[in-house]
């Protein structure tokens, strides 16, 4: 049910993962255990709500918007963000340290928001999850950037989303003939990595970033050398903060999202 869920949660997030035992441990005075009410098949919503909760650092910057947009005039009060906090705030200023959290007023923005979860299916959570962060750090550069401010100079605009959750992928491949190393860098915001055999996180991301040789049709186009040469390629990480685990042979988890929360 939605109490044994916030406490499953809080378990989850002080472990860094799933574990085969639960331990008991005393409470922060300050923290609370609220699972959240299901409003048809919205488990998919519940879960990322209930890790982005635990995440301290989000949580507060969260509830810091919504503390100063709460009486807002301008529209700013209807976003998902801000529904976000009312439901973040809540749950950290109740009297009760324990039970259920109705996020429904949530559920409603985001069906409003969104046409693909305006409906009672199944949804991905690891969709939501981009969905809303790719929301949350819409609404955040609006918020704070001057109002004569381009479309392209808002979208340059820094976040805590970018801060807490970006990260950055460097694909390297090195020439087998030169050893030239041409390196192309992107910023993500989850990595997408698979399951092998019921492995580590450790292994997955370390089998991500194994060398992979181009040979054959697959050379690589080498400008220092002018022509197609055999090349080592690999990928290299920083700062994960959010893993999507892929699991190909086990439809169940095959689209788990795993959110590290240690911050």
């Amino acid at each position: 049910n939605a109490e044994y869920m916030g406490s499953y949660f809080l378990e989850f997030s002080k472990m860094g993962g799933l574990s085969s035992k639960t331990e008991k441990r005393p409470l922060p005075p300050s923290e609370r255990i609220f699972g959240l009410q299901n409003y048809g098949n919205t488990c998919y919503c519940n879960s990322v709500l209930q890790a982005l909760y635990y995440c301290v650092p989000f949580r507060r910057a969260v509830i810091a918007y919504f503390d100063e947009v709460e009486n807002d005039e301008n529209g700013e009060n209807e976003s998902l963000l801000f529904w976000l906090g009312d439901l973040f705030v809540r749950i950290s200023r109740s009297k009760k340290t324990s039970g259920v959290m109705y996020p429904k007023q949530f559920v409603n923005s985001l069906r409003k928001a969104s046409d693909q979860f305006d409906n009672y299916m199944h949804q991905d959570a690891h969709e939501f999850l981009n969905f809303l962060l790719n929301d949350v750090m819409t609404t955040l550069q609006k918020h704070k950037a001057p109002k004569d401010a381009t479309d392209s100079e808002i979208a340059k605009i820094r976040t805590l989303v970018h801060e807490l959750f970006e990260g950055t992928l460097s694909n390297q491949t090195t020439c087998m003939a030169c050893e030239t190393i041409t390196s192309r860098q992107e910023p993500f915001l989850d990595l997408s990595v698979d399951v092998i055999d019921h492995s580590s996180i450790t292994h997955c991301l370390s089998r991500f970033s194994s060398t992979e040789m181009l040979s054959g049709d697959d050379k690589f186009f080498c400008d220092q050398c002018c022509g197609l040469q055999e090349a080592e390629k690999r990928f290299e990480h920083s700062k994960l903060s959010i893993i999507h685990m892929r699991d190909s042979h086990h439809f169940f988890c095959s689209f788990f999202v795993f959110l590290l929360l240690l911050l």
